[in-house]
């Protein structure tokens, strides 16, 4: 009695945590591929990341010698990623989209989307919009303004740089 007590209470433990532990490793594989991706593409590209991050379901990093970013993203449960050479770009721009929340007669602006939007020189080329933020996401705001921010500085700065070697030349 005492061993079918115990391989019920076994069978009954299995049944309540292996969903949780299947769904948890499903969740990862995508953000693993995603990751392969990244580094594959970087590599393809002979790039030396100096600065890298990832969140979320997101992932970005700077080769400030070749002066190219590379950027990876789960869409739709497919990631995807893009290697943009910073020497192409024209400018980049924050667009945030907020919405006035009111809360225990306070109105707050809550964060909805945050993005990275960068104009190419070429005319022909369409702006590509990089996502940090989006609330229909699944990942909650963990100081998306600050990363884009930062990162909008370091693309500036290649900007910058690449204009200072025209000038030069």
């Amino acid at each position: 009695m005492n061993t079918s007590l115990l391989l019920i209470s076994g069978i009954l433990v299995l049944c309540t945590f292996l969903p949780f532990l299947l769904f948890n490793k499903a969740g990862k594989s995508d953000i693993k591929l995603m990751s392969k991706q990244f580094k594959q593409m970087a590599e393809k590209g002979n790039l030396k990341l100096d600065v890298k991050e990832n969140w979320g379901n997101s992932m970005i990093g700077i080769d400030k010698v070749q002066n190219k970013l590379v950027f990876s993203k789960i869409k739709d449960g497919e990631p995807f990623t893009q290697m943009i050479s910073i020497n192409e770009i024209d400018k980049c721009e924050i667009i945030t989209k907020t919405k006035l929340v009111r809360t225990n007669s306070k109105r707050e602006s809550v964060l909805e989307k945050l993005h990275l939007e960068l104009s190419f020189i070429a005319q022909d080329k369409n702006n590509l919009v990089l996502g940090f933020y989006d609330n229909q996401d699944i990942y909650g705001e963990d100081f998306e303004l600050k990363r884009a921010q930062k990162w909008s500085e370091l693309i500036t700065a290649g900007l910058d740089l690449n204009t200072a070697r025209k000038a030069v030349a």
